[in-house]
């Protein structure tokens, strides 16, 4: 992993002060051919950090050059890219972003991005400690934290509740197990992570390093045990996919035996997964406080930890590519693979630009 060269972007800007970070700057460096790797394929990566209060979208304008984007959200945390929204969780609500073509600046030029996301919607939810969202069709998936249960949204409520694990006795803000991750399969929501079977308030914290769990969401039956944090589970290639987060590992597990093997270790708490062909994007995190992160097995293997984003090359099983924060940002909580664009771009709510954001139908036109 070392041997990767290195390059250093010279675009990188003093962030303004932010509540979760105050006067950092957001730094970092990525392996020389990570542009080509996003060029060539048409790729881009949209990153949350609810630590930074960012998300960051990562693009290739060449094939020698990475441009990152910064957007300010309260504590973002999941996102999920459907057919019609990009949808982001943060502290309080969830955004809802539309795409559109043939956006404009301030004196009527169209800008040059093949994408842009632009914000229409929200729904407030209040403090739900929102981790991972997906898409289920049209219906977006939350995982509930909080209130330790798999959500939807209605127009009408906070949130409605569509499943919780078999143990937990009542639904209420206590955050009992700590459920944090879904996978879905061709039928809707499949397997969940959860840092343990505990039906208590933060029951699950006692046993955070060891009694990590995954649960069949149809049978509602524990198939694994024994793990250390897991987080981000993934249906891909027709394999269940774990980041262990305790370990620094990359698993693949069995659900008929419970067994997992490991298939790669890193130096950082893993949060973040996506799959693009014969790639895989990992999210890793440093360790910054010791009541979520104290105590666990990568502590005793490594003395340092990175932040980044690993690209892994699922044919050699080897790390190909990288990207690497150097301030400002110490955790990220996921990833999206944005296919097929080389030049998107993600409208905030900085400035006066979400000022001129105005798109309508007009009736009225002849």
């Amino acid at each position: 992993m070392d041997s990767l060269d290195l390059h250093v972007p010279n675009d990188v800007k003093p962030e303004a002060e932010n509540e979760d970070a105050p006067g950092s700057l957001i730094s970092y460096v990525n392996t020389v051919n990570l542009p080509e790797i996003l060029q060539t394929r048409e790729l881009s990566l949209l990153v949350t950090t609810y630590q930074a209060g960012r998300v960051l979208l990562f693009t290739a304008p060449s094939r020698v050059k990475i441009s990152m984007l910064m957007r300010k959200l309260p504590r973002p945390t999941g996102m999920a890219l459907g057919k019609r929204f990009l949808a982001v969780a943060s502290r309080h609500q969830i955004w809802f972003f539309a795409g559109a073509n043939n956006l404009r600046g301030k004196d009527g030029e169209i800008l040059p991005y093949d994408l842009s996301f632009i914000p229409r919607r929200s729904h407030v939810t209040g403090f739900i400690d929102s981790h991972q969202i997906i898409w289920n069709g049209d219906q977006l998936l939350v995982v509930n934290t909080l209130y330790s249960c798999l959500s939807v949204l209605d127009e009408n409520w906070s949130f409605t509740p569509l499943w919780k694990p078999s143990f937990i006795s009542k639904i209420v803000g206590e955050d009992r197990c700590h459920l944090n991750g879904v996978a879905l399969d061709e039928n809707g929501p499949k397997f969940v992570t959860a840092l343990g079977a505990t039906d208590t308030a933060e029951g699950w914290r006692d046993g955070k390093a060891t009694d990590g769990i995954l649960i069949d969401v149809p049978t509602n039956e524990i198939v694994a045990t024994g793990l250390s944090m897991p987080h981000s589970p993934h249906i891909y290639g027709g394999r269940l996919w774990v980041l262990e987060s305790g370990t620094g590992s990359l698993l693949i597990v069995d659900p008929n035996t419970g067994k997992s093997e490991v298939v790669m270790k890193f130096a950082g708490f893993l949060r973040g997964l996506q799959f693009f062909e014969d790639l895989a994007f990992v999210g890793l995190c440093k360790a910054r406080e010791k009541k979520s992160f104290g105590n666990l097995p990568i502590q005793e293997e490594y003395d340092t930890f990175e932040c980044g984003v690993s690209v892994i090359d699922l044919k050699s099983m080897q790390q190909v590519a990288y990207i690497h924060f150097q301030g400002g940002v110490e955790e990220l909580f996921d990833i999206v693979v944005l296919k097929g664009f080389k030049s998107p771009y993600l409208v905030g709510f900085e400035g006066e630009e979400i000022d001129r954001i105005k798109i309508f139908q007009d009736p009225l036109a002849a």
